[in-house]
């Protein structure tokens, strides 16, 4: 049997720590929607237009409580949001689907069931005032206490952001940064599923830590009185 020495041991438990702390935060970010699905298992899939908006209007959900489909919650801080028709005033609705609406100015908030490592949705911003949606703009989207900037298109063009973690996802904020005299962010569609990799694989038990850190300690006391030792020599 191979005995390792000091060095290795303390080597080793390094690479311990560093490999717990790089699992703990393992998001993968897609811009498209097929591989984002390939890397995602028992994804749901939310379809606002089948929510039914009428045609050439909008359906208001106060907040609190907001909206809650497929047992996601969707809300605002601040304000209600609003399911879009595609048909509604102006080209830069036209999208080819309804879509779910912050008032400008307003984030979007998305608290999701458990266990939840995988989203995925289209998204678009308008700005008002901008009736042809020839403005693109950008989202910031909060996940996990990361914030992701994402460009949005012109009309009618759609920008799809998807992420995987190791870690659960409970809830995200989506936020449009603010042009003109304001600024919303849509979605066409919200999917969330999971990736297979649980967060109790990705992150270390306290325990874990624990004999981790007095395994450290342990080889640190070992080598200082190693060299005690050879200073009495």
């Amino acid at each position: 049997m191979r005995i390792f020495g000091f060095k290795q041991r303390f080597a080793l438990s390094v690479l311990l720590l560093a490999a717990f702390a790089a699992t703990s935060k393992a998001d993968t970010i897609y811009n498209n929607s097929a591989q984002w699905l390939a890397a995602t298992s028992r994804a749901t899939t939310i379809n606002f237009g089948a929510l039914s908006p009428p045609i050439g209007s909008y359906l208001t959900y106060a907040t609190p409580p907001g909206l809650t489909t497929s047992g996601v919650n969707f809300s605002s801080t601040g304000s209600d949001i609003y399911d879009v028709s595609e048909n509604y005033c102006c080209s830069t609705y036209a999208r080819g689907a309804d879509s779910l609406s912050s008032a400008p100015g307003y984030n979007l908030v998305v608290t999701l069931p458990a266990n939840t490592t995988a989203i995925g949705f289209d998204i678009f911003t308008v700005t008002l005032g901008d009736l042809e949606g020839s403005l693109a703009g950008n989202a910031d989207i909060d996940v996990n206490g990361t914030t992701y900037v994402v460009g949005t298109d012109t009309a009618p063009g759609l920008v799809f952001f998807g992420l995987t973690s190791s870690n659960p996802i409970s809830s995200l904020t989506i936020s449009a940064e603010q042009v003109g005299s304001g600024t919303q962010v849509d979605l066409t569609d919200f999917s969330y599923g999971s990736t297979g990799t649980t967060a109790t694989s990705a992150t270390p038990e306290p325990s874990s830590f624990l004999l981790l850190g007095t395994g450290a300690l342990a080889l640190i006391g070992t080598a200082r009185r190693r060299i005690a030792g050879h200073r009495v020599r």
